[in-house]
């Protein structure tokens, strides 16, 4: 098992290279897969190291990344098994916690919401460490979409409740994830900070569509109309099968691309073969972070749906608009910044395969629309959203409530 006795990964500092400050940063993520947990967890401890903040980052380890990050990584032990694994990990990273906070007395404690952080929390006060928790989604609502039971939702809204309380500080990444936080439950107002995602504008970039469909293997020929992100429910994968349907038994020269893995990607396999689109759908599974770049730029349009078609605050769309995409969406903002339709965005009115085709069709063969939107989201993008800048507001948040104990 990897990271047995809580490991250390990573490197000393430097005589005379002492820093100011030092944060311990929890997550409990699959870090082998290059995700979005994944990207984002690196980037931002990679980017409070280069602002001269030192960083111990405590991660399972049963699941150790597969492109480290520049700070010390502790592997917690725990077990593989799906019914414990976290409630196991939970307790024994809070003692890890205290064990090494003991010597590195951290200024804080940092963490993505999981299952229940009360013992890491309780750990951090006994340290006298504030806990910054961090929001990047309403799994509430994947989980109703799911169907999971009344009592399996009831347990996970008492352990959500209870995290809401005892952290000290709450980072949601996305406004319209704080509207339906507050919608479920009562939040103290004072605790509450927005801070949006980020994205690799370098990573990111524009390239050769022709160039990147070679790189692929794909038909330099066709169109591409691909969708990159987790299949759940929140990201209606399904709509976008029933409006390939309708695309593609019209367009022979267009072809649709679904990258990812999650709940939703048997259903939407098994949805293709019986609309018959099988060979014109394809489903290339997940991706490492570094390949994505190479799908969005042989793409003609991406698609970005959300279920309520208020806000999205997915990081996939910022990669989207900074490769030069153009997107199709049903969004009015992007992490709280407006969405202009035709400019840095196409906005249909309802996510339903009947609006998706009809906008697709729209942009398809309009290469000067094209290209203008997709020139005005990656400007956009870069005017807003680095993880330089997103790293750089985390830290000030973390500051924030360190000086208000």
């Amino acid at each position: 098992m990897h990271g047995r006795g809580g490991r250390i990964v990573g490197t000393k500092d430097k005589k005379g290279g002492r820093r100011k400050r030092h944060l311990f940063y929890v997550c409990f993520e699959d870090l082998t897969q290059e995700g979005a947990w994944t990207v984002h967890i690196r980037e931002v401890v990679d980017n409070w190291e280069r602002l001269g903040v030192r960083v111990t980052l405590f991660a399972p380890g049963i699941w150790p990344f597969s492109v480290r990050p520049a700070c010390d990584v502790v592997y917690v032990p725990t077990i593989n098994v799906r019914i414990v694994r976290e409630y196991l990990y939970l307790i024994v990273v809070a003692l890890y916690i205290l064990l090494f906070g003991l010597r590195r007395r951290p200024a804080a404690v940092y963490c993505r919401e999981m299952s229940l952080i009360t013992p890491i929390a309780c750990c951090a006060r006994l340290l006298g460490a504030p806990v910054v928790m961090e929001i990047n989604g309403f799994i509430l609502r994947d989980l109703r979409m799911i169907g999971v039971s009344r009592a399996k939702l009831a347990v996970f809204k008492l352990f959500e409740w209870v995290n809401l309380k005892v952290a000290d500080s709450l980072v949601f990444a996305g406004k319209n994830y704080l509207r339906l936080f507050r919608k479920e439950y009562r939040i103290d107002e004072r605790k509450v900070r927005f801070v949006p995602n980020g994205v690799d504008t370098g990573l990111f970039s524009p390239g050769n569509k022709t160039d990147a469909a070679r790189q692929l293997g794909l038909d330099i020929k066709k169109r591409y109309i691909t969708f990159v992100g987790t299949f759940y429910p929140h990201s209606l994968t399904p709509v976008i099968v029933r409006a390939a349907r309708i695309v593609v038994t019209k367009h022979a020269d267009i072809d649709f691309v679904m990258v990812g893995e999650g709940h939703d990607l048997a259903r939407c396999k098994d949805l293709a073969e019986e609309l018959g689109i099988a060979g014109r759908v394809l489903f290339p599974g997940m991706k490492k972070n570094r390949d994505i770049p190479v799908y969005l730029r042989a793409s003609t349009i991406l698609i970005d749906l959300t279920v309520d078609g208020s806000e999205s605050a997915t990081m996939k769309l910022l990669e989207y608009m900074s490769s030069g995409g153009t997107v199709i969406g049903n969004s009015t903002s992007a992490f709280g910044l407006p969405l202009t339709h035709k400019k840095d965005y196409y906005r249909i009115e309802r996510a339903t395969p009947g609006q998706l085709a009809g906008a697709i069709e729209t942009l398809a063969y309009d290469e000067s629309l094209t290209a203008e939107i997709g020139k005005s989201a990656r400007d956009l993008v870069i005017d807003n959203f680095s993880w330089e800048k997103t790293a750089a507001k985390l830290l000030a948040v973390v500051d924030e409530v360190c000086d208000d104990r």
